[in-house]
């Protein structure tokens, strides 16, 4: 069996790591759980295990899979803790359900049979459903994919969604005491929280952008969470585009979040990419970004293209809203 080294001395194979909690994620959750005692159900190779042992005084790891199972124990080991017990067992397994009687906390970030934009609870194993009908705790706490539907949620859960450096990473659903809101985001490492109101604002949408297009992390499209950045920022803004790939607004004003990925100044509006080609001489330009939807076996050659008499330092980047194409220069946030 092949170890792979993770970052702070864990181990695992590839497709563990693979499914493990991200460090700064597991770190926060355990942090927002607190010193209560833990159950973590399907626990892997034991990243988000070691963190609620951080701060839990007793934790417990079940984990069905013997290979994930030697690589939490392992981890265990190297780090430590001894307020942890391990156990190999299926979640919804009676014998399991009586061991866990005495955790206040039930954990679980079921694994995920595939990927993409369409979930159920059937594509999750354990089924967060049958976890809260076969458990008597009332704190739970499931980390789902992050366009989940929030209609086929069982109960009134807490809706946490959770942005990792500007990429939507999850949505952790808390049940019980540990609900603190009704829906929020979340961006890691800032800590930085949009919460959702009562007002909704009707933010227009156009097609033509003002002094800034901002490019702002997809969790808050994700959350539906818009109109509540807005009234979290204080400035006007209106939409240029939202759709699975970016969101992206516009602004005279100066906006400052960490949920703002990219600032650009605007330069100048072009009828079609032959008139930008050619004003793009007149600027001392290096390279060249395309910031619009384009066929991916187009997208090199365009680029090479655009970029042909580059002899510059400063980078271009290039937007498309309607028929109309306009360069912008990336600007500090």
């Amino acid at each position: 069996m092949t170890d792979v080294k993770k970052k702070l001395n864990y181990y695992g194979d590839k497709e563990g790591i693979r499914k493990a909690t991200p460090l700064e994620i597991a770190k926060y959750k355990a942090t927002r759980i607190g010193n209560r005692s833990v159950a973590d159900l399907g626990c892997g190779i034991g990243v988000q295990l070691l963190e609620f042992a951080k701060v839990s005084r007793d934790v417990l790891g079940v984990e069905l899979d013997r290979k994930y199972l030697e690589f939490c124990r392992k981890n265990l080991e190297n780090s430590g803790l001894n307020n942890v017990k391990l156990v190999k067992g299926d979640a919804l397994d009676s014998n399991i359900i009586k061991m866990t009687r005495n955790y206040e906390v039930i954990n679980s970030d079921p694994s995920r049979e595939k990927t993409g934009y369409v979930w159920n609870l059937n594509d999750l194993s354990p089924n967060p459903k049958e976890i809260l009908r076969k458990y008597d705790q009332e704190d739970f706490s499931f980390d789902i994919p992050v366009r989940f539907s929030k209609k086929l949620l069982p109960g009134e859960p807490e809706l946490e969604y959770v942005s990792l450096k500007g990429e939507p990473k999850r949505l952790i659903i808390y049940y019980g005491s540990l609900k603190n809101y009704e829906l929020s985001a979340i961006s890691l490492p800032s800590m930085e929280r949009i919460v959702k109101g009562d007002e909704e604002l009707t933010i227009p949408k156009t097609t033509i952008p003002e002094t800034f297009i901002y490019d702002i992390d997809q969790i808050i499209s994700i959350a539906d969470l818009l109109s509540d950045f807005q009234k979290y920022v204080g400035k006007d803004f209106e939409i240029l585009e939202e759709s699975p790939q970016r969101l992206l607004i516009t602004s005279n004003d100066n906006l400052r979040s960490s949920f703002v990925l990219g600032k650009y100044k605007v330069l100048k509006e072009y009828g079609s990419l032959q008139q930008l080609r050619k004003d793009l001489e007149k600027y001392d330009y290096g390279r060249i970004y395309i910031r619009f939807e384009i066929d991916p076996k187009y997208y090199y050659n365009l680029k090479k293209d655009l970029e042909f008499n580059a002899l510059g330092i400063d980078d271009i980047f290039i937007f498309r809203f309607g028929s109309k194409y306009y360069t912008s220069m990336k600007e500090e946030n």
